[in-house]
């Protein structure tokens, strides 16, 4: 994921929203196969990641749709209700 943030501060969002996208298959991928709970952290940590970056591009629908899938499983993920 240090790869995508460089890409959001250079603004190549396109690259980074490919790199997140790589590495949330990669995490439900590994959870399925490997320690459940660390991979699924890593896939809501890069969705979260993914929301603000479609913030960032103006997907703003695409956006709420992250924060609201991650709240649907984690209510109390403070910085999705914000």
């Amino acid at each position: 994921m240090i790869i995508s943030d460089c890409f959001i501060r250079l603004g190549n969002y396109s690259d980074a929203l490919k790199y997140f996208e790589e590495s949330y298959r990669r995490s439900k991928k590994e959870a399925s196969k490997n320690d459940k709970n660390y991979y699924n952290s890593i896939a809501v940590t890069t969705s979260y990641n993914m929301g603000r970056l479609h913030e960032a591009m103006c997907n703003f629908g695409e956006a709420e749709k992250h924060y609201k899938d991650i709240l649907k499983q984690h209510p109390n993920y403070i910085d999705c209700k914000f």
